[in-house]
């Protein structure tokens, strides 16, 4: 009976344990957490990639990607493309980690390259350009005021 009772004292502290941890991290990624952190997102962001690169007679690179991100029905959708030139729709994957408002976010550009960005600030998104015949890239962008 003793070793029961130790065992039942110990579940009970673990289960208190791990279910204090998630609802905490759940309760600030909530559906009203998650809404709000994605309205941050909306609007046109400018960026680069993290050095321009000549590849036969054209220029990647550089400051010229623009990214837009509209809400619609709480689902963000993303457009993507060269700065002047279309902006491609992209179809996106967000996920929100850990505490607060720090989404992750992937995308495939029409191209072709992998884009991973993690919002580090209200107005700025750092991550990843990954096209397939290329090194890993850091990627940039800046919200425009």
């Amino acid at each position: 009976m003793k070793i029961f009772g130790s065992l039942f004292v110990v579940s009970f502290i673990l289960c208190g344990c791990a279910t204090a941890g998630a609802s905490k991290e759940n309760l600030e990624t909530s559906a009203g957490g998650s809404a709000a952190c994605l309205e941050k997102l909306r609007g046109y962001w400018e960026g680069s990639i993290d050095y321009t690169v000549k590849v036969g007679s054209d220029w990647y690179g550089g400051v010229n990607r623009t990214l837009r991100f509209e809400v619609i029905n709480g689902t963000l959708i993303g457009f993507y493309g060269i700065t002047g030139l279309r902006l491609d729709r992209v179809d996106l994957s967000v996920e929100f980690l850990g505490r607060g408002c720090a989404p992750k976010i992937f995308f495939r550009t029409p191209a072709g390259a992998n884009v991973t960005l993690y919002l580090v600030r209200d107005d700025w998104l750092r991550g990843d350009f990954l096209f397939p015949t290329w090194d890993p890239k850091a990627f940039n962008f800046r919200k425009r005021p």
